[in-house]
């Protein structure tokens, strides 16, 4: 495999899964910055969504339906 480590590891996607599970309306800017601060990973929001639909997890899909 080619390239750097990826920044996703169980631990993380175990956060991804508690954020959810806790709030599950956050937006992905939302669980970008929590993610940064209790893990101190930084994802873009393309990267979440991705590891989002990977694991099967919903997501909000923008702050302008509520």
């Amino acid at each position: 495999r080619h390239g750097p480590v990826s920044r996703v590891t169980a631990q993380v996607e175990q956060q991804l899964r508690v954020e959810l599970q806790d709030q599950p309306d956050l937006t992905l800017a939302e669980l970008g910055q929590r993610l940064d601060e209790t893990m101190h990973v930084r994802l873009s929001k393309s990267r979440l969504w991705v590891e989002l639909q990977r694991l099967g997890l919903r997501r909000k899909k923008n702050t302008a339906r509520q």
